[in-house]
């Protein structure tokens, strides 16, 4: 009699039934294939990702940044000048005012006559992986004037020929541009100079459009 759940033994000259097989090697090509396939197309996406938010994460440190200055230049009613010194790794700024009644110069700031507001600063992730300058091998359009491409592209800092933007006591500034990149994507902190307003526009590079 043949209770439900008892083991069966196999009787003399039946063959003895197969126990379930493990994954067979050509399962685990396939799978191991499967796996590659999918981290290639994800890691690569991640990557961008990462780098896209380390370039936005910079921009709105320059943006806070250049805010102080004009802060300050509003809340103080005087020159207020915020000055990146872009020779040291990181990058340092400081931000400096007026104190002899000419504006705020580089000449000046290097020879004491216009103190610092704060001390020198470190922008927190400007580095290796995020910097001030262009994409290699990209020719950008102004963003100013759609119409023409950018020239001078050893120059990522453009307020007239200085690394030094400038708030008089209106809180407003001479027009200029920094510009930003991770290698591959480019990104510009701009400064309109009727308002003050500080803006953060990407470069489309396929559409050759700033966003």
């Amino acid at each position: 009699m043949r209770v439900p759940g008892s083991v069966i033994e196999s009787q003399p000259g039946r063959p003895r039934r197969a126990a379930p097989a493990g994954y067979t090697l050509i399962e685990v090509v396939l799978g191991a294939a499967l796996v590659a396939t999918i981290l290639t197309l994800v890691v690569p996406q991640l990557w961008r990702w990462s780098a896209r938010l380390r370039l936005e994460l910079v921009c709105s440190e320059v943006v806070t940044g250049l805010r102080q200055a004009q802060f300050h230049a509003f809340t103080h009613s005087q020159f207020v000048g915020l000055k990146y010194w872009t020779q040291s790794q990181p990058v340092r700024w400081g931000v400096y005012r007026d104190g002899d009644g000419d504006g705020v110069l580089t000449a000046d700031i290097r020879r004491g006559h216009d103190p610092p507001v704060r001390l020198h600063g470190a922008q927190g992730r400007l580095g290796a992986s995020v910097w001030f300058g262009f994409p290699l091998g990209l020719r950008p359009r102004d963003p100013g004037d759609p119409g023409r491409y950018l020239d001078r592209l050893h120059d990522p800092i453009r307020f007239g020929r200085s690394d030094l933007v400038v708030f008089n006591h209106l809180g407003t500034s001479s027009p200029g541009t920094l510009y930003l990149t991770n290698g591959w994507d480019l990104a510009a902190v701009r400064v309109t100079n009727r308002s003050g307003r500080v803006r953060i526009l990407h470069y489309d590079r396929h559409r050759e459009v700033w966003r």
